[in-house]
């Protein structure tokens, strides 16, 4: 059986818009090009914890607790800023390499209350726009409903992962490394000084190599990327053109709507107006 990245993105398209479902992808499903916009949440709690970005380093670092718990098997947990989500292993040649989280739900054993009151101690943020962000959140249903719609895209990703491995997208290893770095960072600032003091490469090896493998620079990868983001914001919610420029990073929300229309022909309120 054969699976493109297209298939897979069809069919997740299929679960957020008709499913309402938050899914994300992790780990090295999310190297692949037409894949990286689903790397991160979607879910307006979590681009609200998107903004602290110094909360958000919290978050990805503690990505390997969830890997280690993936070694288990499926399950249900809380993310280190208070959101419940079901998560699935992906696995390539039976070790871990990715997941697939489901997200947007509070927990019901007290769990999302507890993680919020440490993301509240730990930044600026105060309870009163936790308990906005909250109101977003709604109960899980029950993980048999979610297993129907999931599994089988667990078994499109490992069918991928086997037929056509990200090390056969990204021939270098560790450009694979950068590329899923960014992929979860897009919304923080990152330049090209501060991967190359991360993987202890040169700048003109890693401008050199981005080039090379995506066909664009650094920053014209990181814009596509915030232009998905918004895309989806402007047809999922209601958030002002300014606040979604403030949570995917942009400076301002001249340049964000710049930027915007030099990807796709429309302002961020004519393409709101047209597709929503």
């Amino acid at each position: 059986m054969q699976v493109s990245e297209s298939d897979i993105s069809s069919y997740i398209e299929f679960l957020i818009h008709e499913q309402h479902l938050f899914v994300s992808l992790h780990g090295k499903i999310s190297v692949y090009s037409n894949l990286t916009r689903y790397n991160s949440h979607q879910h307006p709690y979590c681009l609200f914890v998107k903004t602290v970005c110094s909360y958000w380093d919290n978050c990805i670092s503690r990505q390997h607790k969830v890997f280690e718990k993936c070694n288990e098997g499926e399950f249900f947990g809380t993310c280190y800023a208070g959101v419940a989500e079901f998560v699935y292993p992906l696995r390539q040649a039976s070790k871990v390499v990715g997941f697939i989280s489901v997200s947007g739900y509070r927990s019901d054993d007290g769990m999302t209350e507890k993680k919020q009151k440490i993301f509240i101690g730990k930044t600026s943020v105060s309870q009163k726009e936790i308990m906005e962000q909250t109101e977003t959140l709604i109960l899980p249903p029950e993980k048999q409903k979610i297993d129907t719609v999931i599994r089988p895209l667990v078994n499109m990703c490992e069918i991928l992962l086997e037929k056509n491995p990200p090390d056969s997208v990204y021939r270098d290893t560790e450009f694979s490394k950068i590329i899923q770095y960014v992929n979860e960072y897009h919304t923080c600032d990152i330049s090209v000084g501060k991967l190359s003091y991360i993987f202890a490469m040169s700048i003109s090896s890693i401008s050199h190599q981005f080039k090379k493998q995506t066909g664009s620079s650094l920053s014209e990868y990181i814009e596509k990327l915030r232009v998905d983001d918004a895309k989806w914001l402007l047809r999922q919610t209601k958030k002002q053109i300014v606040d979604i420029s403030a949570l995917l990073g942009f400076c301002n929300s001249g340049y964000f709507s710049a930027v915007f229309k030099k990807h796709c022909g429309l302002s961020p309120k004519e393409y709101r107006k047209k597709y929503s």
